[in-house]
């Protein structure tokens, strides 16, 4: 018989960065949904207040609340000269009519009337100095988890999820400082307070992924005047990019989908109003790694974010993974390590180095990796996949592959990398087990119709046991027109049109095309 193809499964998310799983690159809808869920989660933090707004990917955070007891404190030390009673009253109702008007239209903001403002404010003043916050890093799926077939073969890059969304992180809450600050206008406290409104439920709605309200928020935010200081609009330009970016991997849209080149717009809008947004930067390296595909850009992105100091758990991973898929195992690994150390007990970080160690022939390593990843989520489909994957090709333990490869398709039941590998193992390995091999491809093929792995392991099943030819074409076709340029897959349909079709023609313009 011959030989079959496995796949791994790597989790590349973006981490949003520090959201999407951190997000892969070709895995089904359905599953890169849920992988740039997870990421998004993980790897892009969301400023919920106006602070610094990080960009997206696979560890990960969670969305935190700013706490305004201060500010409400300095709000009250400026309102000691209290108008009369009638006056109160007018302007009390005046304004909350004009705050109803604002709450029913968000006015629409584009970027650059933000950017010619900003520059305006810049000219008069300076920016109000905050406290760098270190903050735990979650996982991000852009984007995106990443698929790996072959013998094995080479997992595509995701997140998925983000993922990677993924994956991405949203960006952190920087708390001011207790150096003292002018006094505010009761104009300026006035819309400090409904900026900081809009801006938490726009990070609350993006968390809680309701894009469209939180577009509405973060334009309503972007319309008030005055204008917040640059290292706060920055945050809020920075969470309104990483809503288009997690939209853009969630729907798969392209590099020259409306919705992607406002994202770039935006990133870059807030790291040129605040270039120490370390965060902006890595969510935007995330965006050119998983959705505009320029990974050179996105290295110089990485590199700027991390060259900023003290950098997130998501960066570092989402930079490795970028690493990994250019074959740079040493750098990559570098990396893997030291976003472990930031967030030692995220699984998909874990997961995705174990997946290192094992193409590396690091078994050993790989397996207590993978351990670790399944102790810290024993529900992570990714890591119970890829363990048992191990189990069954290197150790040849196959119950326990078979037990692990149950508990992932009962976690995802639609984990085509699972199903797919598990479906090889009854085939190969547990005799007159060819139906339930078949069922398996199937429910694999369904996950994803554009595995070609899967879909070359069920055309060698369909020539093999069903003597069904031509079937067995159909999907040696669909293999590889998934992957056009796999010499395992073409190897094996020239061969199959040899020797059952005895077209030596086709099969030689085969190898050679």
């Amino acid at each position: 018989m011959k030989d079959e193809a496995k796949e791994e499964v790597k989790e590349q998310e973006p981490q949003e960065q520090e959201t999407v799983k951190e997000e892969a690159k070709e895995e089904d809808d359905k599953e890169t949904q849920e992988e740039i869920k997870e990421e998004l989660k993980e790897d892009d933090e969301i400023n919920d207040q106006p602070t610094e707004v990080p960009p997206a990917e696979e560890a990960k955070e969670e969305v935190k609340e700013e706490d305004h007891a201060k500010e409400d404190e300095q709000q009250e030390e400026v309102k000691d000269d209290k108008p009369t009673k009638e006056e109160t009253k007018d302007e009390e109702e005046e304004e909350a009519k004009e705050e109803d008007d604002s709450k029913d239209q968000p006015k629409e903001v584009s970027a650059e009337e933000v950017k010619n403002e900003i520059k305006e404010e810049k000219s008069t003043s300076e920016p109000e100095p905050e406290a760098k916050q270190n903050e735990k890093d979650g996982n991000q799926t852009t984007p995106s988890k990443e698929e790996e077939g072959g013998q094995p073969k080479e997992s595509d890059a995701a997140t998925t999820e983000s993922n990677n969304v993924s994956t991405g992180e949203t960006a952190s809450s920087a708390k001011p400082t207790t150096e003292s600050k002018p006094e505010l206008t009761k104009e300026q406290i006035e819309a400090k307070r409904e900026f900081d409104l809009a801006f938490m439920n726009g990070t609350r709605c993006l968390k809680e992924r309701n894009f469209d309200k939180a577009e509405a928020y973060y334009q309503q935010a972007l319309a008030i005047e005055p204008r917040q200081p640059p290292k706060t609009t920055s945050a809020l330009l920075a969470n309104y990019a990483l809503l288009l970016q997690n939209k853009a991997l969630i729907q798969r849209l392209g590099s020259d989908d409306a919705a992607t080149r406002k994202a770039i717009e935006l990133y870059l809008l807030a790291i040129e109003t605040d270039p120490e947004n370390a965060a902006a930067m890595g969510h935007y390296a995330l965006l050119l790694n998983y959705i505009t595909l320029e990974y050179d850009k996105a290295e110089e992105y990485y590199k700027k974010a991390i060259a900023l100091g003290d950098p997130k758990a998501g960066v570092l991973y989402n930079y490795a993974i970028l690493l990994q898929n250019s074959k740079r195992l040493k750098e990559s690994e570098k990396y893997y390590l030291l976003a472990i150390d930031k967030d030692p007990s995220n699984p998909i970080i874990l997961c995705n180095y174990g997946l290192l160690l094992y193409n590396s022939g690091e078994y050993y390593k790989a397996e207590a990796y993978y351990r670790m990843a399944i102790d810290q989520d024993p529900t992570y489909a990714t890591a119970l996949g890829n363990y048992a994957l191990l189990l069954d090709c290197v150790w040849h333990r196959y119950d326990e592959a078979e037990t692990y490869y149950k508990r992932a398709i009962a976690s995802q039941p639609n984990n085509a990398n699972a199903l797919g590998n598990y479906g090889l193992m009854l085939y190969t390995v547990r005799k007159n087990s060819t139906d339930a091999a078949e069922e398996m491809y199937r429910a694999a093929i369904k996950a994803n119709p554009k595995n070609p792995t899967t879909l070359y392991n069920y055309a060698l099943l369909l020539e093999d046991s069903r003597k069904d030819y031509n079937n067995a074409q159909a999907y040696y076709v669909m293999a590889l027109d998934a992957s056009p340029n796999d010499p395992y897959i073409r190897n094996g349909y020239a061969n199959f049109l040899r020797t059952r079709r005895r077209d030596e023609a086709l099969a030689n313009s085969i190898l050679k095309s």
